[in-house]
């Protein structure tokens, strides 16, 4: 075999595998948790901005707003909290 085919056939070769190497690593969105919290574990949630604040505790099982005035809050509602923010995903990857 001349020497400049044993070379393309070399370049080909690291081509083909770089292809592959690259196909198989390429970089894919990573989701993660935002809290990384046990959504059982937590007994007070407190959410605030300039001018209000709520507070809501888990009381005997039950979720109570407990400032600015005293509430039951609803189930469901407190269920979906904790299904849609508490542990939910969302990409991390920076966008350009």
């Amino acid at each position: 075999m001349k020497k400049n085919k044993l070379i393309l056939l070399v370049i080909l070769f690291v081509l083909v595998a770089a292809y592959f190497v690259l196909r198989f690593t390429r970089p894919e969105e990573k989701n993660s948790r935002i809290f990384d919290l046990d959504s059982l574990a937590i007994f007070s949630i407190e959410v605030f901005d300039a001018n209000d604040s709520l507070r809501i505790e888990k009381q005997k099982d039950i979720w109570v707003l407990v400032s600015p005035v005293r509430w039951e809050t609803d189930a469901s509602r407190m269920q979906s909290l904790f299904t849609d923010v508490i542990s939910a995903r969302y990409p991390k990857t920076p966008m350009g």
